[in-house]
């Protein structure tokens, strides 16, 4: 059943432009990402709440730590909905530090670190943070160990959403693998594919059976003319696949939540780009969607949403390290 789709794109343009207005000089992606946060939560921005936030956040880190850096914006939303942000704060910092100390994943960049960090402590459950980062370090070595070359720091984060969740190491590992053979006729990249096969990997549904929800849904929006590209953005189309929604459903939600945030300030093809903009449609289509409750193994609407979300937030550092790395290439 879609609802809300349209309401949902408004919440979203409100928010962003909202939080425009409580920060300076702040990357637009990172302002829609937090933006994201608050509205799946069905949140309004609140520059007082924010400002308070942000007080937190500079009281509890120094001038030029990474904690505000460009990961500023979505912290700061991340902080706000948990409706502990000081303890969800000193919570992450905590997380991070023993990161920092664990062997094979301590060298990661520190931005890497803490949205591994911020996912271990959303979504660890009952499983003690030591015991996820433990998982998560287990399964950062396998994913180098299969693909050296593809494996890196930014993978970090992804291994950190498989690590908190319920499946056994070497099975979703084992899963993970057959979902990114199936792929290859369907998804070019090898970075994308194995990111993907990852997200995948957190249900225990039929390797093939998945596999296709996602190559059929990418294949419906190329046919409805809301393509999303074989970049990063893609890895999205994981997250929908979760939900256990027909490709065809799916992709009527994605197609109509690109043309209402196509018609909103910021989302435009030449401000937020039309592959971030089908990017962020896919969440708020996700959102939107209720999932078949008797799907074995569908996951919840919940889970898929969050998925999404941590989805959205790496790929946005992402993109904004991969541009840092060019601009700072292109000026040596």
């Amino acid at each position: 059943m879609i609802y809300g789709i349209a309401a949902m794109a408004d919440r979203l343009a409100e928010n962003r432009e909202e939080l425009k207005k409580c920060v300076h000089l702040e990357s637009d992606r990172m302002i829609t990402a937090g933006a994201a946060v608050l509205t799946c939560q069905g949140m309004r921005a609140d520059r007082r709440v924010f400002d308070e936030c942000s007080g937190i956040l500079k009281k509890n880190t120094g001038a030029l730590s990474e904690y505000r850096g460009m990961i500023r914006i979505p912290l700061l939303c991340r902080m706000i909905v948990s409706g502990t942000p000081e303890f969800y704060l000193q919570s992450v910092q905590q997380i991070e530090d023993r990161i920092r100390h664990t062997q094979k994943i301590r060298s990661a960049s520190k931005i890497y670190r803490i949205l591994a960090a911020m996912t271990v402590f959303e979504h660890s459950g009952q499983r003690s943070a030591a015991e996820t980062v433990e998982r998560m370090r287990e399964l950062y070595v396998e994913m180098k160990t299969e693909h050296p070359w593809l494996t890196g720091e930014e993978d970090l984060p992804f291994a950190a959403l498989l690590a908190a969740s319920d499946r056994e190491v070497r099975r979703a590992m084992d899963d993970a693998e057959a979902c990114n053979s199936i792929l290859r006729n369907y998804f070019r990249s090898g970075d994308v594919r194995q990111t993907v096969s990852h997200v995948l990997a957190l249900t225990e549904e039929d390797a093939e059976a998945k596999c296709m929800r996602a190559a059929d849904l990418a294949e419906e929006l190329k046919r409805m003319g809301h393509k999303i590209s074989t970049g990063r953005e893609s890895v999205i189309l994981g997250a929908a696949a979760l939900t256990g929604v027909p490709a065809g459903i799916m992709a009527e939600a994605i197609a109509e939540a690109d043309e209402c945030l196509k018609q909103k300030k910021g989302f435009g093809n030449l401000s937020a780009g039309t592959q971030q903009r089908r990017m962020f449609a896919g969440l708020l289509a996700i959102r939107s969607l209720d999932a078949d409750r008797d799907a074995s193994a569908a996951v919840s609407t919940a889970v898929a949403v969050q998925t999404a979300l941590e989805i959205q937030m790496q790929v946005c550092v992402m993109l904004m390290m991969s541009s840092s790395a060019a601009a700072a290439s292109a000026s040596t």
